[in-house]
């Protein structure tokens, strides 16, 4: 359990160096890591009504 936990806080600090977030504050690094999923959910969203057939418009 300590060697797994150790590895998941290893590959989280290596993504915080990596992507330039180790200087943000806790909330800013939420925020940043939230955007570009919710974005491509987003646009996956308005693709799929877009192209459904059963969308009235």
């Amino acid at each position: 359990l300590w060697g797994r936990m150790n590895w998941i806080g290893r590959k989280i600090h290596l993504y915080n160096v990596n992507i330039g977030l180790y200087m943000l504050d806790w909330w800013e690094r939420y925020l940043f890591s939230i955007l570009p999923p919710l974005a491509s959910c987003f646009f996956c969203f308005t693709q799929l009504l877009k192209n459904s057939p059963f969308v009235l418009s």
